[in-house]
């Protein structure tokens, strides 16, 4: 007869508030997976976790196979769930004999370590960093606990500020301690903002899951292996120049920018909210509420700088050559649409064509796009940057404000060259700037005139992968 742990101890187990040790039966494992797959960021409800395991009863768990695809149909609800839950099942349901194996590399690998001299002193050196400068530092309680609380990877970045802005000599130098002490505190004090921003645990600060900490220490080790697994993947992808992705790898770069563009939209929208910092008094407003109090001043009001939201504009070659890098500009910046809420969109080729519109209803982008590129009119044809740029002074010059980053996606070849430059270095004396995203890579810059002009009258990224997008949005924006 098998054991079934009763809904309060699902909840309890669900929510880690029972210290005792989980017997390790088949249904407890589903459970700790269920908090894992939550902790990725899948929603699962208790309903559905007490579904997955009645379905016990019906499949049979020794068909890894049927028993994977079960669990799947019950809990998850669209192809990006599908993907981190596939790869969460492999890892979490590892068969005995692979784990074995992967344990015993590991323990080879260190005892390779261990058994080499030098690399033994490489590593001890490795590890000395700011745990040997913590015995000349005056840290208080909460910085030492906070230092505890560091990654291994994040202690070693700040030891090797503290080296770079001191140097060895200076370091142990009594008349600069006071100094290296207030440096590693300020970068302490940093850390503990950025721990505290994903104080609910993100497992890695570069990820690009938001993925939150279970509590547990086992489940959390196992947690960090999917998202390196996952981070692995996608990085191939990232890393892939976007006209040499395949038919059948579109769905799951589609899924990846979605995911990455959650993220940087939610870290884009604490940027954009108004600071409490340096806030000053309004004295007419403090005047007016305090007239009760007979003119005391007791309550007082507070006036800060509202921080203005970028408008983005897009202009989007579609010619032939350009077409399937634009698709993806175009999808990776309307992710963001939840946060800047402005995005005018443009496309061209031998002219321009607005297609903002296309994307105010709730279809999904990819419906959309076919729909753009079915009633195009120049969609796939040459290049004329000029006559879209006369286009658009003509009709749409009104959308020009200081507030406006324009983006232009192009790998600036086009008919009439030198008069197209002077309709950009015009627009660029109105809008907040011009980014131009230049597909081609950066060695074939240095022999093309065209990069050269159009250099001059923007800020010119290279961007021919998803990474690079991913790049720019966080350099230029948070």
């Amino acid at each position: 007869m098998s054991y079934e742990p009763t809904k309060l101890e699902v909840e309890n187990i669900m929510t880690n508030q029972d210290d005792t040790k989980v017997p390790n039966h088949i249904e407890n494992n589903i459970i700790k997976f269920i908090r894992i797959l939550r902790s990725l960021g899948i929603r699962i409800s208790l309903v559905e976790t007490i579904d997955a395991m009645d379905s016990l009863n019906i499949v049979n768990i020794a068909k890894r196979s049927e028993f994977k695809i079960a669990l799947r149909s019950l809990i998850v609800k669209n192809y990006e769930e599908k993907v981190i839950y596939d790869r969460a099942f492999d890892l979490f349901f590892m068969p005995e004999e692979i784990e074995m194996d992967e344990k015993e590399v590991e323990d080879n690998n260190d005892e390779e370590v261990i058994h080499d001299a030098i690399e033994r002193k490489d590593l001890k050196d490795k590890e000395k960093k700011l745990d040997d400068l913590e015995l000349e530092l005056d840290l208080d309680d909460e910085q030492q606990e906070l230092y505890d609380e560091l990654d291994p990877e994040v202690k070693e970045k700040v030891s090797e500020q503290v080296r770079d802005k001191f140097g060895e000599a200076l370091l142990y130098a009594p008349k600069t301690k006071s100094m290296v002490n207030n440096f590693i505190r300020g970068s302490l004090k940093y850390w503990k903002a950025k721990l505290n921003e994903n104080r609910d645990g993100l497992i890695d600060l570069e990820s690009s899951l938001d993925v939150k900490k279970t509590g547990d220490q086992e489940l959390d080790k196992t947690l960090r292996k999917i998202v390196n697994k996952l981070d692995e993947e996608s990085e191939f992808l990232l890393a892939k120049d976007i006209k040499e992705i395949a038919d059948e790898e579109m769905g799951e770069v589609t899924e990846i920018i979605k995911r990455l563009t959650r993220k940087l939209a939610t870290k884009l929208s604490r940027r954009y909210k108004r600071s409490n910092k340096n806030k000053k008094i309004d004295l007419r407003a403090t005047l007016r509420k305090n007239i009760k109090y007979g003119g005391s001043l007791i309550d007082l009001s507070y006036k800060s700088q509202k921080v203005q939201k970028p408008k983005f504009l897009l202009i989007c070659d579609v010619s032939d050559s350009m077409a399937k890098y634009s698709s993806f500009v175009l999808q990776f910046v309307y992710g963001l649409s939840s946060v800047v809420k402005e995005i005018e969109s443009f496309i061209f080729a031998e002219d321009l064509e607005r297609i903002t519109d296309y994307f105010i209803d709730d279809n999904s982008f990819e419906n959309q796009m076919s729909k753009i590129i079915a009633e195009s009119e120049g969609w796939g044809g040459s290049t004329n940057l000029n006559q879209a740029l006369e286009t658009f002074n003509r009709n749409y010059k009104s959308l020009l404000t200081s507030r406006t980053v324009v983006f232009i996606v192009s790998d600036t070849k086009t008919l009439r060259l030198r008069k197209a430059v002077q309709k950009i270095k015009d627009i660029n004396q109105q809008v907040k700037e011009i980014m131009w995203l230049n597909t081609l890579p950066k060695a074939a810059w240095r022999n093309r005139k065209s990069v050269e002009l159009f250099q001059k009258h923007s800020q010119m990224f290279k961007c021919n992968m998803i990474k690079d997008l991913q790049r720019i949005i966080k350099e230029e924006f948070l």
